[in-house]
């Protein structure tokens, strides 16, 4: 028995814990990610639910004295290891005391002390709050307790602003959050306290760090950003390709850009003391000398010196360069149609292309009862011709940009060199501090534009003598999305396996002695369904889609699969009915009508004891099966129950999920986000219905991973592009829906997938794969087993527990 394996057993620091009972799945998760970190290998576990994967991979971390960087996709389970697995293994463990932990989000998650310290002042100044119920009204009504947030602020969180002061409004909040662009950096009078750099310094000093997915992936990229730690695991690592892929994408978004515009705005009021100024200022009213003219917090009266007209008067040029810079935003919008597509019919193809829009390098979205939902998406190199109207209204918008910059920054440098005589605190100072970083935000989108989508653009590509293209095509692609009033240009990499290997198991700016734990309940495409053990050398033909994304294999890494202990065989039902094949289709789409679906599961959802999820794969078959549902419901052919879908603008996410658990019979219709994520234990959940096998939706992005696997894939292998690409994916999300389901070992339920693809009459080639990559759960094929299933189990008041 080794120090690890030993923490488990009836003797160890967990043996005494009330109700614990040991998990043979989870003691060997534990032994491999010890002894893969000894040995220098990563180490990828796919761990079936209730296996306490936390457990595992903490315990040995913990245990050794490694420091540690643990990485989750969503903030949930960031809190449930934060705030409840790592304190109680602490304890359990004698470590209370010994190591120090740190929990380190995103800047926008932390209050930004120079907004609060406006917001403050301005508080000060106007002493009793008026009639308009802004921001700064709130903060004099809870002056008190903001004041003591300020003396003792916890982490500098906005959860923990809300929590002393009780402010939610948000009106407040977001204000208050730190914002990318917003942020002055090294301007800012607090960037030695800022609350994001103090958690940032402490997390260099902790021994386990606790993170998520896209801090991991920005933090990479900077050299010495993130500590230096031995072990990193990567949680709900079945998500870490793609948000590794989203991180290391450059995008040019129009609607982020009008933001940032109204930010350089926002800076130049700040720097001339407030709108009733600038306007003051347009207008030509400005007087010399003026005692009432401050700035917005009170602090400074800056017209009070003729010293200051020199570079004042640059602003009326620099507001009409933002103007035009606006104005020139909507000639993209047309620019970016491409030949494809219907000029009579826009966000649909021409006639002579219909019917064959998966062989197009563009894809159409049309909705026609919202135009805001219509949508075009495409490879930027099928715009790239000289006759083309989308080069000319880049390079104009690109003088456009510099033209800006060049204003703002003249007028920095101007005020900047008044500064030196007057000094860092005067007016001079603070005027170029606010045009420098109005200058800093516009060049930044200059040089994404330049530099990272069209380098061809830049000077030095004017400059270069070859004809080699200065674009990287060969692992990333250009592409667009064009909507009403919105546009994005983007260079994303084909495939993040290069951004892995250099900013990860190969860095030299971070993470420089670091090896990898990956760990999910849905990794693996395959093998769940035919073994109930462990299997510690793994099958590597399993976890083929997630090691060729992140670039490993089996030289650096080894896998493991590890069975659910919950007995899934009795306790859950996989039906899948041959009924499918009979029900009306609707026209044109052939696809099965949901309230033909519903009709032939009435009698199994009226006998449903608990809640019922129906999981579709788009927001169409959303709206459908909740139309097809209140029907059947208002004739009494279900019974009554609470209805909800997602889309009702009425409720949030959160107040859908907690509705349903209160009411303990509802029926809960929902889209992508409910497929994952959402923890329903017990009676709160005794059906899932999925709609179809979720196979990718067609976006540009899926035909860009299709081009890449069809060029390097190996025709040897006998696989295809759909084996390839579009498989993984849908198993992987239909792993992830069916797993809603049985959360712990005493669940029951029943999971309907209504995809005639999967029964005998429709059987398809990949019919029994994706049945083999779900757990093993009793598998019947007629409606009516639902009623014997539950018929039965209402004669076993508490299912065995599993083995």
């Amino acid at each position: 028995m080794s120090e690890i394996t030993a923490i488990f057993e009836e003797g160890g620091p967990l043996g005494g814990v009330p109700g614990y009972r040991v998990r043979r799945g989870q003691v060997c998760m534990a032994a491999a990610v010890a002894e893969s970190v000894a040995k220098g290998r990563n180490l990828i576990v796919e761990a079936g639910t209730g296996t306490g994967k936390t457990f595992g991979y903490l315990i040995p971390l913990l245990k050794k004295g490694y420091k540690a960087i643990v990485s989750t996709e969503a903030k949930n389970l960031q809190n449930q290891i934060s705030e409840k697995d790592l304190p109680a293994l602490l304890k359990l463990m004698g470590l209370e005391g010994k190591v120090k932990t740190v929990v380190w989000k995103g800047k926008s998650n932390y209050v930004c002390r120079e907004v609060l310290e406006g917001l403050v002042k301005r508080a000060e100044r106007r002493k009793t709050p008026e009639c308009s119920g802004d921001a700064v009204d709130i903060i004099i009504k809870h002056k008190s307790r903001v004041d003591e947030f300020i003396k003792a602020p916890g982490n500098g969180e906005l959860s923990d602003f809300e929590k002393i002061t009780g402010i939610t409004s948000v009106k407040v909040l977001p204000r208050l959050a730190i914002d990318g662009e917003r942020c002055l950096g090294d301007y800012c009078s607090h960037c030695e306290d800022c609350y994001h750099k103090l958690i940032r310094a402490r997390a260099q000093q902790a021994d386990v760090v606790i993170v998520n997915h896209s801090l991991l992936c920005y933090g990479a990229f900077w050299e010495d950003y993130l500590p230096d730690a031995e072990a990193v695991v990567i949680d709900e690592a079945h998500k870490f390709p793609d948000t590794l892929k989203q991180c290391f994408s450059v995008r040019f978004n129009s609607i982020t850009f009008l933001k940032t515009l109204d930010r350089v705005r926002e800076h130049i009021r700040d720097a001339l003391g407030g709108e009733k100024e600038l306007k003051k200022l347009e207008e030509g009213f400005l007087k010399k000398g003026r005692k009432d003219s401050k700035r917005g917090d009170g602090e400074i009266n800056l017209f009070t010196a003729d010293r200051l007209d020199s570079f004042i008067s640059v602003i009326p040029e620099i507001k009409q360069a933002l103007n035009n810079l606006e104005e020139t935003l909507p000639n993209f919008n047309e620019a970016l149609r491409s030949r494809y597509t219907d000029p009579d019919n826009d966000y649909c193809p021409r006639k002579e292309f219909r019917g064959r829009e998966r062989d197009l390098p563009v894809v159409f979205s049309r909705s026609s009862q919202e135009m805001n939902k219509c949508m075009e998406s495409g490879f930027l190199e099928e715009l790239n011709d000289l006759d083309h109207g989308f080069y000319p209204v880049l390079k104009d918008f690109l003088e456009q940009l510099d033209n800006a910059v060049k204003i703002i920054s003249n007028a920095a440098n101007k005020a900047a060199e008044k500064a030196l005589t007057a000094g860092p605190d005067s007016p001079e100072a603070d005027f170029s501090a606010h045009m420098s970083r109005s200058a800093d935000l516009l060049s930044n989108y200059s040089a994404t534009l330049k530099e990272k989508i069209f380098p061809e653009l830049s000077p030095e590509a004017e400059l270069a003598e070859d004809d080699n293209p200065p674009f990287d095509s060969e692992n990333y692609y250009r592409s667009y999305v064009r909507t009403p009033g919105h546009f994005e240009i983007s260079a994303t990499p084909y495939n993040p396996d290069r951004e892995f290997r250099e900013y990860f198991s190969e860095s030299k700016i971070n993470l420089k002695h670091a090896h990898y734990i990956f760990t999910s309940a849905t990794i693996s495409t395959g093998g769940m369904s035919s073994f109930d053990g462990i299997s510690e050398s793994g099958n590597y033909n399993y976890f083929t889609d997630f090691l060729m994304r992140l670039g490993l294999d089996n030289t650096t890494s080894d896998v493991m699969q590890i069975a659910s202990p919950f007995n899934y065989y009795r306790n859950s039902l996989l039906c899948i009915p041959e009924g499918l094949n009979g029900l009306k289709k609707a026209p044109g789409t052939g696809q099965i009508r949901p309230d033909a679906i519903l009709e032939m599961l009435a009698d199994a959802i009226n006998i449903t004891p608990g809640g019922i999820f129906i999981l579709c794969t788009s927001y169409a078959a959303v709206s459908a099966y909740y139309a097809a549902m209140y029907q059947l419901i208002k004739t009494q052919r279900i019974r009554s129950r609470l209805l909800m879908y997602q889309g009702d603008d009425s409720q949030s996410k959160e107040q859908m999920t907690a509705r349903f658990r209160e009411n303990g019979r509802a029926i809960l219709i929902g889209t992508k986000s409910f497929w994952e994520g959402v923890d329903m234990p017990g009676k709160d959940l005794s059906m899932v219905i999925i709609d179809k096998i979720p196979f990718p939706q067609m976006s540009i992005d899926l035909k860009a991973e299709r081009k890449y696997c069809e060029a390097h894939r190996s025709p040897a292998s006998g696989y295809g592009v759909f084996e390839l690409v579009d498989m993984p994916r849908a198993i992987i999300d239909l792993k992830q829906g069916a797993g809603r389901l049985i959360r712990k070992e005493d669940d029951t339920g029943v999971v309907v997938i209504c995809s005639p693809a999967l029964t005998d009459g429709g059987r398809k080639q990949y019919r029994d794969d994706i049945l083999e990559s779900l757990p093993p759960m009793y598998f019947d094929t007629e409606v009516s087993t639902i009623r014997e299933f539950w018929d039965w189990h209402r004669k076993h008041d508490k299912p065995e527990v599993s083995s």
